[in-house]
């Protein structure tokens, strides 16, 4: 993805992920957020993880079927399965009432998880 100077991903608070992929000679400048190098996550698909973020289905997640859970009873989980990383996807959330989802992730997809614990 190319970005310009002028580009803006995000203006207001939210609780939400971008997955962003720089080339050489492009910087990336940010406020009240976390950064994470996704090669040196150690995420591996055949554990349960609950870390919070956009993953690249293919790159980051193997495709598959994965059983989604909340993390916590006293939280909410959501999660987005969309094309792109600017896709507007619809949200689904998990709650003490419908706690579990079954997805099916294939490759090239993006997955975004909060208070999640996704399963192989």
């Amino acid at each position: 993805m190319f970005l310009s100077e002028e580009t803006e991903l995000f203006s207001a608070f939210a609780n939400t992920s971008r997955y962003l992929e720089l080339e050489a000679g492009e910087s990336l400048s940010f406020e009240n957020a976390k950064l994470y190098d996704i090669e040196k996550t150690g995420i591996s698909p055949d554990i349960m993880t609950k870390i919070s973020g956009m993953y690249l289905v293919g790159r980051d997640i193997e495709p598959g079927d994965y059983t989604l859970t909340i993390a916590d009873e006293h939280t909410t989980c959501y999660y987005t399965v969309a094309p792109d990383t600017l896709t507007n996807a619809e949200k689904h959330f998990l709650n003490r009432t419908q706690n579990t989802a079954e997805i099916t992730l294939h490759e090239g997809e993006f997955l975004e998880i909060r208070n999640c614990i996704l399963k192989k």
